[in-house]
């Protein structure tokens, strides 16, 4: 059970009475993955913990743009997935403009979708996602092979498959908490896609 209080937040644990004479539990709050804000052994007799709110972990900074910023090349550089596709598409694209055309479509066709997932506008689970995007892979594998250097409007096939890829991350953004509780989406996304 939680109570807001202007600069704090009261966790107490209400089963804690009902629990045998002795029990204890240990209470973690937590911003993000690994930022401790509160630890405590609760128990009958002392059952709540107050974990002083710091306000400018709550609010966008420069801190959390440059967060998102690295967020978006650690992505990049871990994104199998994505860097797959596009070695694909490109692999048999021999001129600069058709590859930034490529490029380009993909980040922006991602772009749009993250936000629209992250939003909850298109609402796709993992489950659906990852096979798409795993699909995607083997269907430019299987073009390339099939119609070799032949290949007008690549462009095209990586946007609708961008759309996909972008899906996939988005469920990684909502978990951090961007969109949530009226929290603007705008400079998270923007960062992240620097």
């Amino acid at each position: 059970w939680c109570t807001a209080v202007a600069n704090s937040i009261k966790v107490s644990s209400k089963f804690l009475e009902l629990m045998p004479l002795g029990h204890r539990q240990f209470l973690t709050v937590q911003i993000g993955e690994n930022k401790p804000l509160a630890e405590g052994m609760l128990s009958a007799d002392a059952n709540s913990v107050t974990v002083p709110i710091d306000h400018s972990l709550l609010t966008p900074s420069r801190t959390s743009c440059k967060a998102f910023v690295i967020l978006g090349i650690e992505h990049i550089l871990s994104g199998y997935d994505h860097l797959l596709f596009l070695f694909g598409l490109l692999l048999v694209t021999d001129r600069f403009l058709p590859a930034l055309k490529i490029v380009t479509s993909f980040t922006l066709a991602h772009s749009i979708s993250l936000a629209l997932a992250t939003m909850e506008i298109l609402p796709l689970p993992g489950r659906v996602v990852e096979p798409l995007i795993a699909a995607s892979i083997i269907y430019v594998g299987v073009e390339n092979l099939v119609r070799g250097d032949r290949l007008k409007g690549r462009w095209i096939l990586a946007f609708a498959f961008g759309l996909v890829h972008g899906c996939g991350f988005a469920t990684a953004l909502r978990d951090l908490g961007v969109g949530m509780n009226g929290r603007s989406i705008i400079m998270p996304l923007l960062s992240f896609n620097v």
